[in-house]
């Protein structure tokens, strides 16, 4: 039996996650504003689900994907970060790269929590992938800025390859000492209300490229609806897990190296 991952023990996972929840089921009833770097949400509706979404997209700390010319695509980051206040700098990195067709990865692993807009149970019923994009290979290169720091996961964790013909979420094994998916246990259904969410990690895994969002299926009142959980209106983006960075971009001196 492998060893498990400390950010999946019982005693981590049930700390993790009564923090978490507690801080956005607060947040979602006091309206307040995003309190986490890639949080989205739904907007509350009566019978309907809250949905937030949550994820690791830090423009200054993550590896890239640069599909065009690295050296070119550097060059006009370095000039773009030129006399850059550093609270500006991830703004300036974001609208730079973005413009050359680059691409932050958002879909490696998905944090997301749902509650009820009330009282009212509502039940989830299921999950689906919708693929929209996929790549057998990287289309471009990888670049590191930084080092990406792993989050906190939930109990309740879905696998998804999506290089499989039709990927979908199965069920990782709940407070067990290794990863090991439960083919026959969907996880599905159970409920969730305004004071009692439910909280869950979607985990990606491509050996090329993937764009793809996510269905989650529901009932409240008799009454069958789906939401959709994507990144702020767009796909995920999710890159190979086997590859490493080609080249590295320092952000104290501003210039590109290729791995060795």
């Amino acid at each position: 039996m492998s060893q498990v991952r400390w950010w999946r023990r019982p005693a981590f996972v049930t700390a993790v996650t009564a923090i978490t929840v507690s801080v956005v089921g607060g947040w979602l009833q006091q309206g307040g504003a995003s309190l986490f770097s890639g949080l989205s949400e739904s907007e509350p509706q009566p019978g309907k689900p809250i949905v937030t979404v949550m994820t690791h997209d830090d423009e200054s700390y993550n590896t890239w994907l640069w599909r065009r010319d690295p050296w070119r695509v550097a060059s006009k980051l370095t000039n773009a970060l030129a006399g850059t206040a550093p609270r500006e700098r991830g703004d300036v990195i974001d609208r730079t790269l973005r413009a050359e067709g680059s691409e932050l990865p958002t879909g490696g692993e998905v944090q997301v929590t749902v509650q009820g807009a009330d009282e009212k149970a509502i039940v989830l019923t299921g999950l689906d992938i919708v693929m929209k994009r996929h790549h057998r290979t990287l289309p471009g290169n990888l670049v590191s800025m930084g080092t990406q720091c792993g989050s906190g996961m939930s109990a309740r964790t879905y696998d998804v390859d999506l290089d499989a013909a039709k990927p979908r979420a199965r069920l990782l094994c709940d407070n067990c000492d290794t990863d090991v998916v439960q083919p026959n246990n969907p996880g599905f259904p159970y409920k969730v209300s305004s004071g009692d969410p439910e909280q869950f990690i979607i985990s990606t895994r491509t050996r090329g490229y993937a764009a793809w969002t996510a269905r989650l299926h529901w009932i409240s009142g008799g009454e069958r609806g789906v939401t959709e959980i994507d990144y702020k209106g767009k796909s995920f983006a999710s890159l190979s897990y086997t590859a490493e960075a080609n080249y590295y971009y320092d952000l104290d001196d501003r210039k590109l190296y290729q791995a060795q």
